[in-house]
């Protein structure tokens, strides 16, 4: 969610990337942004937030939530803050180092649909799922399906099946490429 937003705004304004991940990442309630788009999974019998919940949400709200536990849990919360932070710096930087390639890639599955002219939302959103496919930090159903939820939730009507077709395209086409180097590879060992 963090690496969409600062992707989203250096596409949209052209601010250096590097300021605006600093300045997304130094931000109090930037993390909080994680806790808003997760689903409330502590509801009532009437679908209303839990308090724990709602605590958590008006916290976020107003500043960071005074501390409650011990130093132990707030280092901890500390470390994982920093955990994600790092992983936002490298999608951020990972999928601008590679803009060209990934444009390309995304382009190239979706002839159709001149990249500058597809939604700032979806575009994004592809572009860093597209680089998640690239690395293989997770399954190719997981990144696709964690692309369509975000598509879903901040894009058009149509966002998450054009996300969900493109992120496939792609996915399918890396793991054809995959098994022909892999085979070239191999075919090279047999004659040496």
């Amino acid at each position: 969610m963090l690496a969409l937003m600062v992707l989203y705004e250096v596409d949209f304004t052209d601010h250096p990337a590097d300021e605006v991940l600093a300045r997304t990442l130094a931000d109090p309630d930037a993390d909080s942004a994680i806790d808003l788009t997760a689903e409330d999974e502590d509801e009532d019998e009437e679908g209303h937030p839990s308090e724990p919940a709602a605590a958590q949400r008006a916290g976020s709200a107003s500043g960071p939530m005074p501390a409650t536990g011990d130093r132990q849990s707030d280092s901890a919360a500390d470390r994982a803050w920093e955990d994600v932070a790092v992983r936002v710096e490298d999608l951020v930087n990972g999928t601008l180092g590679r803009l060209a390639e990934i444009d390309l890639l995304v382009s190239a599955a979706a002839p159709a649909f001149p990249l500058r002219q597809v939604a700032g939302v979806d575009r994004n959103i592809l572009r860093l799922a597209t680089l998640e496919l690239l690395e293989a930090p997770a399954s190719d159903a997981v990144i696709v399906n964690d692309a369509v939820e975000l598509a879903k939730r901040f894009g058009g009507e149509r966002s998450g099946s054009f996300v969900n077709g493109v992120l496939r395209t792609i996915a399918e086409r890396l793991t054809t490429q995959a098994r022909s180097v892999q085979r070239g590879r191999s075919s090279a060992r047999r004659r040496a």
